[in-house]
């Protein structure tokens, strides 16, 4: 090793260079993707020592092997100028206890002040170290911080920070209050924020406002708050901020939802997975809205109705009773009114229900959407095209991409589909009860097929079989049951469904034949 002092690159795989001993004689490298601490020597922190020429990012594995502060200490983190992204991580058994000595372990591993991305991971630890906000000793140029599986239970004056762009914070299990410490001294609180994400906490329930007189948050774009489930009030001080993304998936006990997209005007995205059965959204103020996601048990109602959504051009629904019931219009008094759904979603063009109930009804007036390029029905126990529905598809003249999902009722597509001038894309997926695509053909210029989990379709769709020769021979890219499972997932998130991660993790069953 001692040959190699002058390596200043080495191209290698983490788990290759983590078999290298002594790694710490390579004083002039300047890349070290990750280092695995181990307790043996060769393998230490101290290992770190001399290496001050590392440069981009680390990561410190497996920092639970480190028994003292001093120990800690020798890794001179803050010697290293030039490391612009650290990572910290801890990785404890479920059953091995920790103690303060941990927490002096993290105090020891200050950085030099060059560090813009933060985060920390595993942590057991009740508190963060002080200086991470130490913005007098030069840790003003930190623009990144994340926080994931930490017992905080109190944070630290992190809307000091002047220059911080993303804060994030993951299974902070401890966590029960953000209170005035969360904001700091300040006249001008988060002066730089643009992101604010919080996710799986379990026990946070209280969400304190910044205090009066303060500037907060005057450049928050995003908020996304995620498995959240007792929390129970989300401040209203976002609203000098010119916000345009809100996502709350599964946090069903915040109280103030009008109040808050009252304030937002600038909204452009929002998603909302609830699990209430009924669920409201006050419409009014969202004007620039451009993207809605929005998914609850059973029923959904527009306060104000869809009229004012005048830029809404992705629309997608999940476990919706009744997909016209969503545009019954819920006026401030209680009164539901029946508005002209067509009218509403005029300029619609990408369309996702998903889990949702089809009626013949809302097929008609899907089909009259002229503007719509994108349609995906998926997981509808119901949906089934009779003759007289055929005609819907003949309206829907910018169409470039249609896909079915697990609509186990489907037995055809419509006899109309070769109409459709402007498609481009196919997918029939998991839809076993499809026995034939239309007798006329496939449009003209499909150049995408994509058939899996249909048995009785896949075997019209055989090179050998006519179909195939006169309707699918000529189509640029075809997947007929020989696709991977990174296909169908490119192709899932595609199509924004939302219980992805579940797919993933349950590919067999959602995907084998029935």
């Amino acid at each position: 090793m001692n040959k190699l002092i002058n390596l200043r690159h080495l191209y290698a795989s983490v788990e290759t260079i983590s078999l290298i001993s002594g790694i710490g004689k390579l004083t002039n490298l300047q890349e070290l993707e990750e280092f695995c601490i181990a307790e043996s020597e060769g393998y230490r922190i101290s290992e770190l020592r001399d290496m001050n020429e590392i440069s981009g990012h680390l990561l410190l594995s497996n920092l639970q092997h480190v028994s003292s502060k001093e120990e800690a200490a020798t890794s001179q983190l803050v010697k290293k100028k030039y490391l612009k992204n650290l990572e910290l991580e801890f990785n404890y058994k479920n059953d091995q206890l920790t103690t303060r000595m941990e927490q002096e372990v993290l105090e020891a591993l200050k950085p030099y002040s060059s560090v813009e991305v933060l985060t920390i991971k595993g942590c057991r630890f009740k508190y963060l170290p002080g200086w991470m906000l130490s913005t007098h000793n030069g840790f003003s140029n930190l623009k990144c911080i994340q926080l994931r599986n930490f017992w905080l239970t109190t944070f630290l004056a992190f809307g000091e920070l002047p220059s911080l762009e993303v804060l994030s914070f993951d299974e902070l299990q401890g966590l029960e209050m953000v209170g005035d410490e969360f904001y700091g001294h300040f006249d001008v609180v988060f002066p730089s924020l643009k992101e604010l994400t919080f996710s799986n906490m379990s026990h946070w329930r209280v969400w304190s406002s910044a205090p009066a007189g303060k500037m907060s948050f005057p450049h928050l774009k995003k908020i996304h708050l995620e498995n959240c489930w007792e929390l129970i009030y989300m401040p209203t001080n976002f609203f000098s901020s010119p916000m345009v993304e809100l996502k709350l998936i599964w946090c069903p006990n915040i109280r103030s939802m009008t109040t808050i997209l009252q304030g937002m005007p600038s909204l452009k995205h929002l998603s909302i997975t609830s699990s209430h059965e009924n669920l409201s959204i006050y419409c009014t103020p969202l004007n620039s809205l451009e993207v809605m996601r929005l998914s609850c048990h059973k029923k959904l109602h527009f306060v104000g109705g869809l009229k004012s959504l005048v830029n809404l051009r992705k629309l997608v629904l999940m476990q919706i009773d009744d997909f016209l019931e969503s545009f019954k219009v819920e006026q401030e008094n209680n009164e539901i009114s029946q508005e002209n759904q067509e009218q509403c979603l005029q300029f619609l063009t990408y369309l996702h229900l998903g889990h949702s109930y089809c009626s013949t009804h809302s097929l008609f007036v899907i089909g009259r959407i002229s503007s719509l390029r994108t349609l995906f029905i998926s997981y509808s126990p119901a949906i089934e095209y009779t003759l007289e529905e055929d005609s819907l598809f003949e309206q829907l003249t910018s169409l470039e991409e249609l896909m079915f999902f697990k609509c186990w009722k489907l037995k055809r597509l419509p006899f109309t589909l070769p109409l459709l001038s402007s498609l481009k894309k196919l997918t029939v997926m998991s839809c076993p009860s499809i026995s034939t695509l239309p007798e006329a053909g496939l449009p003209q210029n499909l150049i995408e097929l994509c058939i899996t989990g249909c048995p009785h379709l896949t075997c019209q769709c055989q090179p050998f079989q006519e179909y195939y020769i006169l309707n699918i021979s000529d189509i640029p890219c075809v997947h007929i049951d020989v696709i991977s499972p990174d296909y169908i997932m490119k192709k899932i998130a595609e199509y924004d469904l939302h219980d992805e991660r579940y797919m993933q993790t349950n590919y067999d069953a959602i995907f084998g034949r029935r």
